[in-house]
This record gives C-alpha cells, sequence and structure tokens, in this order.
C-alpha cells in the first residue's frame, strides 16, 4: 500500500496517493502501520510545498523570473532597425 502511493506521487498524482493513505489510515491498519502511512503523508506535503516554491520563482506569464541587473534587450525578433 505504501509502495503504492509512493509511485502514484512519482508519476504526479499527489492527490491520488494522499486520498489512498487516508482511506488507508481511515481503514484503522494498526498502529504502525498508520504511523507508517502518515509519514508517507508528510513526505508528500514535503514534496508539494517544494513544488509551490519552485512555482513562486517564476514570474505570472511562466518565465523565469527576472533577475537582478540584468536589463532586457530593446530589439525585438524580426523587427527591422529604425534609421534616424
Amino acid at each position: 500500500m505504501l509502495n503504492g502511493a509512493r509511485r502514484m506521487a512519482r508519476e504526479g498524482k499527489k492527490e491520488e496517493a494522499a486520498q489512498a493513505l487516508n482511506d488507508y489510515i481511515a481503514s484503522n491498519p494498526g498502529a504502525e502501520q498508520a504511523k507508517e502511512a502518515q509519514d508517507v503523508l508528510k513526505e508528500l506535503d514535503k514534496l508539494a510545498a517544494e513544488g509551490v516554491q519552485a512555482k513562486d520563482s517564476r514570474d505570472p506569464r511562466g518565465s523565469p523570473a527576472k533577475q537582478p541587473g540584468k536589463t532586457p534587450s530593446k530589439s525585438r525578433p524580426g523587427m527591422k532597425p529604425q534609421s534616424k
């Protein structure tokens, strides 16, 4: 059960894995097994928190956050330089 939940989490199915673990805990598997399942839930929470932090380092358009000291280019691809 616990390995299956970990596998689901690695496959990107973290919500399904958490639900399966919560269902398992609710079935009263015993103190030791319930503790192990809770530990796996904590692992999933940690992974989810790390994923949120990674997303926060990007701007809303999905491109990497701007780095200090870098100035954006004023030219656009495909545009011809203007003559003065």
